[in-house]
């Protein structure tokens, strides 16, 4: 049997004997001497409240913690509610008024009372545990999550630190006149050093430039012949600040889902005055029309990023077809 059936049927149970206990014994009274109705409309108006008051007890009890509802006016509904459906059972089984009977209507009245508290003093306890459990929980696994990100960050700064300083090793040790050689160690001495020192907060336009400069530079080297990368990037000196990783993304999806024959990338940059705009078009085959990175710093996490840094003064903007994906991201930077 279900708990929600079994629970309120041990509350009826144990509210009405200790009704009957506490009503026949004094007087040595016969309570099957009554006729079958009046005995059949107690007991079923008994489990029947029961049932009730368990259900509205729960839904109460939930809506208190809810709605942060005070002592005093979550007890006096506790005792309310069952009182009125003890007297609402008592009048339907009695044949006389029970203004006549007034004496004999305070022991149920109170055994009622009592029995309404225990039973909502139980479902609180056990609401609560539950919840104390929960948090437990919680608690347990944000700690965890906080430990493994904390060694994630460790992680993280050693190996960029020491992949900058092997770079510039290798950097010294690159003949003077290898100058795409050691142009290349620059580059992507420069990235590193973008996700090495960067911050939490905004970063000078400058520098955000400078790593997609060389992020493009790179991938000239890398792809070679096979990728036609075309930028044109019109931005002077600028004092204006931006938050991190919102240039990039756009860009490094361009070229991991370029295709076609040829491959061709076109990155048009301009900052004019507080407004920054950033269109990136890339060539696509057919089957790959919608190319949408959905993971690390992709498509999905710039969207998100995007709204809570920039939240109405962006507009981005992504459209496909069969030959070119194109994307078109506006700031108001101020």
């Amino acid at each position: 049997m279900k708990k929600s059936l079994l629970t309120p049927l041990l509350y009826a149970a144990i509210m009405f004997l200790m009704i009957r206990l506490a009503n026949d014994l004094p007087t040595e009274a016969r309570y099957f001497s009554h006729s079958w109705q009046f005995i059949a409309t107690e007991l079923v108006g008994v489990i029947a409240g029961s049932v009730v008051c368990y259900h509205l007890a729960r839904k109460w009890m939930a809506l208190t913690i809810r709605r942060n509802i005070g002592v005093l006016p979550e007890y006096i509904v506790v005792i309310l509610v069952p009182v009125f459906l003890c007297v609402g059972v008592m009048g339907m089984s009695h044949d006389v008024p029970l203004a006549s009977e007034l004496p004999d209507l305070v022991i149920p009245v109170v055994i009622t009372a009592l029995t309404s508290i225990w039973m909502y003093l139980t479902l609180k306890s056990q609401l609560l545990s539950r919840l104390y459990v929960k948090s437990i929980l919680r608690e347990k696994e944000a700690r965890e999550a906080r430990t493994e990100t904390e060694l994630k960050l460790l992680r993280s700064q050693f190996h960029p630190h020491f992949l900058f300083n092997m770079l510039n090793a290798i950097y010294f040790t690159i003949d003077e006149t290898n100058t795409k050689a050691r142009d290349t160690v620059e580059h992507l001495s420069i990235l590193i050093r973008t996700q090495l020192y960067e911050g939490n907060g905004p970063v000078s336009i400058d520098r955000e430039i400078s790593a997609l400069n060389s992020f493009l530079e790179l991938c000239k080297v890398r792809y070679e012949e096979s990728m036609d990368i075309i930028s044109h990037i019109n931005a002077v000196s600028n004092l204006s600040e931006i938050h991190p990783h919102l240039l990039l993304p756009l860009v490094e999806n361009a070229v991991k889902h370029s295709g076609g024959n040829p491959r061709r990338i076109e990155v048009n940059l301009s900052v004019d005055g507080e407004t920054l705009e950033l269109s990136v078009k890339n060539t696509v085959t057919k089957r790959n029309s919608t190319p949408v990175d959905a993971s690390g710093l992709g498509l999905t996490n710039l969207k998100k990023r995007l709204g809570i840094l920039y939240a109405g003064r962006y507009e981005l903007k992504l459209e496909s077809n069969e030959r070119l994906f194109k994307s078109y991201l506006k700031l108001k930077l101020q």
